[in-house]
């Protein structure tokens, strides 16, 4: 296992880094994708690289609540910048791929998805659920927690009903679990952002051929790159998930209150998809067994304006109490709450 300390690191160089897998740019400040809470964190760097590894580290440092788990900070809310008082668990050293079963992969969590989804085109393989709109983007374990869907979601539901199993340490536990679909916790762990008693260390992920001439590359196993930087321009994102008859209802609503948005985000177009019902949701989304649509607005905030943050999570709020049998999504997105409840120094 790596351990770092204050006295150890130079921790500019590793903040720039981990800022720089989010897209945001390089700072001696620590903060996440949405760019928007940040922290002077000074504290204790663990990188392990194995499920050992995790174990020995909630041995030695009991309490899993002094940890704070971060892949590629891919979130919004703050959660992966850790508070007063906390270690930061980085999980770039789980880098390792395993093509141990037909159809499937089994990926460490610190793998980003975008590097992931290149690597097996290379070999005629893909993840059938992917945020297209990134080239590196968040970890496999990330994605699993914000309850991920892309643009294939209509075809193959959520990125949930493409993972197989999760593997998780817990404390006081020395065995690792492997969790299946058929727990009721893989779909409690699924969009709880981050929500967790335990650390995910690996998942089981379904890949597709890209044509019936896509071999299997069995037995091979190989070690990617992680915290690739993100060059995308980073965007505030906030998804509201309705059952598909109500779609244009949301339409509706969200185009009568564009101008009111407009004086506190300067927006981008926004994304809608729908996403198939396969079965069961995540358990934040466990009211719903319809088809959904999921709909989000983007944009980023004016500069020196700090009180647009607050201002557009209460709108988008006022939006989601407006219409019925809505959802809001909370798993990675910024939202009122997290602004209220900080918990960085």
């Amino acid at each position: 296992m790596k351990l770092t300390v204050a006295s150890e690191l130079n921790y500019g160089s590793m903040i720039r880094k981990l800022n720089m897998a989010c897209g945001q740019e390089e700072s001696t400040m620590l903060t996440d994708y949405g760019g928007i809470i940040t922290s002077n964190f000074k504290g204790d760097i663990y990188m392990p690289g194995s499920n050992q590894d995790c174990i020995d580290l909630l041995l030695k440092e009991p309490g899993h609540r002094r940890f704070t788990c971060r892949g590629s900070g891919h979130s919004m809310h703050g959660r992966s910048i850790p508070g007063a008082n906390k270690h930061m668990l980085v999980t770039s050293s789980l880098s390792q791929i395993h093509f141990s079963k037909p159809g499937l992969v089994s990926v460490q969590a610190g793998v980003q998805i975008g590097v992931l989804q290149a690597f097996l085109q290379r070999y005629g393989w893909f993840l059938p659920v992917f945020p297209e709109a990134i080239q590196t983007g968040p970890t496999v374990a990330g994605y699993f927690l914000a309850g991920g869907f892309g643009s294939h979601s209509p075809q193959y539901g959520g990125f949930w009903d493409n993972v197989e199993s999760i593997t998780c340490i817990y404390p006081g536990n020395l065995e690792p679990s492997e969790i299946y679909k058929s727990h009721d916790l893989f779909w409690d762990l699924s969009g709880s952002g981050g929500h967790s008693n335990c650390i995910i260390t690996e998942l089981k992920i379904i890949i597709k051929k890209v044509n019936s001439n896509s071999k299997y590359p069995m037995g091979l196993a190989i070690t990617l790159p992680t915290l690739q930087p993100d060059r995308s321009s980073p965007i505030i994102w906030f998804t509201l998930f309705v059952p598909l008859a109500n779609q244009q209802v949301l339409l509706r609503k969200y185009r009568n209150m564009l101008f009111t948005l407009s004086t506190v985000l300067q927006l981008v177009t926004p994304r809608s998809v729908k996403i198939k019902f396969c079965g069961r949701f995540p358990s934040f989304l466990e009211d719903f067994s319809v088809d959904l649509f999921a709909f989000s607005i983007g944009g980023r905030f004016p500069e020196n304006q700090p009180d647009c943050a607050m201002l557009a999570c209460q709108y988008i709020r006022d939006l989601a109490d407006s219409l019925p049998n809505c959802i809001q999504y909370h798993s990675s997105e910024l939202a009122l709450d997290n602004l209220i409840n900080l918990d960085c120094s």
